[in-house]
């Protein structure tokens, strides 16, 4: 149902992914879990959705020889 060569310059997260997952598989969230991020899968269809104003990271991995990073980010400035 997703239009081809579609681009959206909306903003997304991580924590974004699993309640988009959730709403496209047409699952409940789990009871007692707290979800920090915001579907973004009525995006992908092309229906109107809240878009972020900004967006954080953390990225800190331990394997492999990175630098943790931290950052915020909108859509014009990271």
């Amino acid at each position: 149902t997703i239009a081809p060569n579609q681009m959206n310059e909306n903003l997304i997260d991580f924590t974004d992914f699993f309640p988009s997952l959730l709403e496209a598989a047409q699952a409940q969230k789990p009871q007692n879990q707290i979800l920090d991020g915001t579907s973004f899968y009525p995006q992908l269809l092309g229906k109107e959705a809240k878009a972020r104003d900004w967006v954080f990271c953390s990225y800190a991995p331990n394997w492999g020889n990175f630098t943790p990073k931290t950052y915020v980010q909108n859509t014009e400035w990271k």
